[in-house]
């Protein structure tokens, strides 16, 4: 997958609908996982109330568009990569996610994510 200007859509409800990435904060693989830190930029907004037109902000990513395996054995297909948005100073712009989240990442999302981001700019000595 190429990482640098990768296009996602959102799954929130932030008013903007596709972001293209400009940096992977928290890992340095050449394949993107749910879980994952990016630096984006929006392109395409429903309206734009929360972010201003040039203003990156954080993306966490839900899903990827990759066959994925279950514990039975079989597997099945995502047909789209998706993110949620959060500003700079760790907070969420959005207040609902559509679609269908996976367990871990709810654990982040809910607890985790403001510890998260914490602790990889600690480890990387990256500053926003």
């Amino acid at each position: 997958m190429r990482i640098l200007h990768h296009r996602f859509s959102c799954a929130d409800n932030s008013g903007i609908k596709k972001v293209i990435a400009f940096q992977v904060i928290n890992t340095k693989k050449k394949k993107l996982e749910p879980g994952d830190i990016l630096r984006v930029l929006a392109k395409k907004w429903k309206h734009r109330r929360k972010l201003k037109k040039k203003q990156f902000c954080l993306a966490l990513i839900i899903s990827n568009n990759n066959w994925k395996k279950k514990k039975d054995g079989s597997f099945f297909k995502i047909y789209s990569s998706k993110v949620i948005l959060y500003n700079l100073k760790y907070k969420k712009l959005w207040s609902k996610i559509k679609g269908l989240v996976n367990i871990d990442i709810k654990y982040i999302i809910n607890k985790k994510f403001i510890e998260l981001i914490k602790q990889v700019l600690y480890l990387s000595k990256y500053k926003l």
